[in-house]
């Protein structure tokens, strides 16, 4: 990620990591194909697509609902179901990892 800070960087990139094992395990958990789950580790680049869209935005005006539009935008380009619970879940996994108050 270019322009920030290299502290950011690494706990965003950690985030990541744990944000593709949580999509995997929930997929694993629902009995999609492997393949399907393989897929999600291909996806790593629209996920750090998704956080550099994020981090574009000023971290003092980043909020919540930011962090909502860019999962959405996320969500709508897998070829995968999401449930509401697992969209909310990574959410707050992203929230978490952009210091965001929800």
């Amino acid at each position: 990620m270019s322009n920030i800070d290299p502290g950011e960087d690494a706990v965003i990139t950690k985030q990541i990591g744990i944000f593709l094992e949580a999509i995997e395990n929930s997929l694993f958990e629902r009995g999609h194909s492997m393949e399907k789950i393989q897929n999600v580790n291909r996806r790593g680049m629209e996920i750090r697509l998704m956080t550099e869209e994020i981090l574009q935005v000023d971290s003092e005006i980043r909020s919540r609902r930011i962090v909502e539009i860019a999962v959405r935008k996320f969500v709508d380009r897998m070829d995968i179901e999401f449930s509401e619970e697992d969209v909310q879940e990574l959410i707050e996994m992203l929230c978490k990892a952009f210091n965001i108050q929800t």
